[in-house]
């Protein structure tokens, strides 16, 4: 989906509750370009997995330190998983556009336990099951507007109303919250 309609919010809030109802599943999310200097450096991304699956699954196997054994190592990291894990790269179109791809080219064949769920805004990778977010529609604005200012006990009328979900850029599920925090706000 395109920048701005909520897919690392979608992200974040689905697995929060996702990892209390499914205690049985081992997750791990990385979100790139937001979380600190390396978050959006390729090889620290897939460093960080294989440290989470060493202190999660007690290996006592070091970490590969160099860029090309941690690609080469990280399939073998994948397969030491003994229980269902879900990996989620979010923001996968920040990492530099060369390196994208190749974590496709190193994945294994079969990943019994372990499911891979990437968030861009791009639609080019060599994936099987894809899923499209798209902007809200004018009924859905006006709901989600609607239940926002419920929330905080506060309306507006509906000639505001209609110009907020009639309005092109509120498409934008990002711009849409900026401008309801404005209004609140007022």
């Amino acid at each position: 989906g395109a920048s701005g309609l909520g897919k690392s919010a979608l992200m974040a809030n689905y697995f929060k509750s996702f990892k209390i109802s499914n205690p049985n599943y081992f997750v791990i999310e990385h979100y790139i370009g937001g979380a600190g200097a390396l978050s959006s450096d390729f090889y620290e991304m897939l460093k960080r997995v294989m440290k989470e699956i060493k202190e999660k699954f007690n290996l006592t196997d070091e970490l590969p330190s160099e860029p090309q054994s941690i690609i080469e190592e990280f399939a073998l990291w994948l397969n030491r998983v003994t229980k269902p894990t879900l990996i989620i790269f979010d923001g996968y179109n920040q990492l530099e556009e060369e390196m994208r791809e190749k974590l496709f080219y190193y994945l294994p064949k079969n990943m019994d336990l372990v499911k891979l769920i990437i968030t861009s805004i791009e639609d080019t990778y060599t994936i099987t099951y894809k899923e499209m977010i798209e902007p809200l529609n004018y009924a859905n604005k006006k709901k989600f507007v609607t239940d926002y200012f419920d929330i905080y006990g506060k309306n507006v009328s509906s000639a505001i109303l209609e110009k907020i979900a009639s309005h092109q850029q509120t498409n934008n599920t990002l711009f849409l919250k900026t401008i309801m925090d404005e209004i609140r706000l007022i």
